[in-house]
């Protein structure tokens, strides 16, 4: 029912699916990366010159570099926050003049439960929560969603054999897309600032964060009494310690919590 789209990425997009939009509504394509804001002032322009009453943002742009934190180079580690959080803030400024209907963020559920290698990931798709809970506190419309793993055509698709079983192994299947925009109707027309939407083995999911716990997920799940907690303890306030053992009183915490993170049972991580 739109009357008119105006698309961006860095590459271009395949001319026959370009061709069929064009059947159905006014399209314009402008090239560039989001991450630059002179790429969203573009976009923002193109609909004054079409003269498009400018009504929603759809920002669905990301790059996947998984790295262990030895390998996570500045470069590689700004490659991935760039289109999401870069570009999601230039979206946000370009459009803050106007009363827009719709700003749409796609987050990834990476955000709450990423798999290893995928800090930058997950801190990338975190960002797009808080940018749409600060929009809906000033009034102005925002939605971000934390998707799952989509099936068909895509970043999913180009998954290697051993990140396909790390999903698996995590308890998310692959989401239909005609569902997932079925759900993405609903939401828009629900209202939330935010949600996640994913295709969920709960049984799976259950046994695995029984080994290595997901915090923001225990309200969903029912842990069976006794089950093995690595959580780590509250420290004891450093107010509380004398000043000549405080640093080995924080060393000692935080070795304990990432032990629990990192699934390493009954078993301290050294300083180093």
């Amino acid at each position: 029912g739109v009357g008119g789209l105006i698309l961006n990425s860095r590459s271009a997009p395949d001319e026959a699916w370009l061709a069929h939009l064009k059947t159905r509504c006014h399209v314009a394509w402008v090239r560039g990366d989001v991450a630059e804001r002179a790429t969203t002032d573009a976009l923002v322009a193109q609909a004054r010159e079409l003269g498009l009453n400018l009504a929603g943002v759809f920002h669905a742009a990301g790059v996947l570099d998984d790295a262990l934190i030895r390998n996570a180079t500045t470069d590689r580690v700004r490659s991935v926050l760039a289109p999401k959080v870069a570009g999601a803030l230039n979206l946000d400024a370009a459009t803050a003049h106007l009363d827009l209907d719709h700003f749409v963020l796609f987050s990834s559920t990476a955000a709450w439960l990423a798999g290893p290698g995928q800090a930058a990931y997950a801190i990338a798709n975190a960002a797009l929560g808080t940018l749409a809970e600060r929009r809906r506190r000033s009034g102005r419309a925002a939605l971000c969603i934390d998707w799952g793993a989509w099936g068909g055509e895509g970043m999913m698709e180009r998954l290697s054999t051993r990140e396909r079983q790390a999903l698996e192994a995590a308890g998310l299947a692959f989401l239909s897309p005609d569902a997932a925009l079925d759900t993405l109707e609903r939401l828009m027309r629900e209202g939330p600032h935010r949600a996640a939407v994913a295709e969920v083995r709960w049984d799976v999911i259950r046994s695995a964060t029984q080994r290595r716990p997901v915090p923001l997920l225990r309200h969903l799940l029912t842990v069976p009494a006794g089950a093995n907690r690595q959580d780590a303890q509250p420290p004891r306030p450093l107010a509380e310690v004398p000043a000549e053992q405080r640093l080995e009183h924080a060393l000692e915490f935080v070795s304990s919590a990432l032990a629990a993170v990192l699934g390493q049972r009954n078993r301290a991580l050294g300083p180093d």
